[in-house]
């Protein structure tokens, strides 16, 4: 018996596996750019994060050395003091 369109039997198999391959490409490459997207959000979120420990980190360094030369000069006035106090 002959094919309807003189379309042989794997010419037909080919041609429906063909598109079936077409369309699981399509969707593997659509899958591959929803990834691509959610790792560029994932890195710009990762980023910020980084941003604001990096200042927070310069906000502990600044208060860090305040205190330190604020305690510094407290501890030298007393100390002055206290010298003083022996020496008279």
């Amino acid at each position: 018996m002959t094919p309807p369109n003189g379309i042989r039997n794997g010419e037909r198999e080919w041609r429906d596996d063909r598109k079936l391959v077409l369309h699981e490409l399509e969707r593997l490459n659509i899958g591959m750019e929803e990834l691509k997207r959610d790792n560029r959000t994932s890195a710009a979120k990762q980023e910020n994060k980084i941003m604001l420990l990096h200042t927070e980190l310069v906000m502990l360094k600044t208060k860090a050395s305040i205190w330190g030369g604020a305690i510094g000069v407290i501890g030298g006035i007393v100390a002055t003091f206290v010298l003083s106090a022996f020496n008279k």
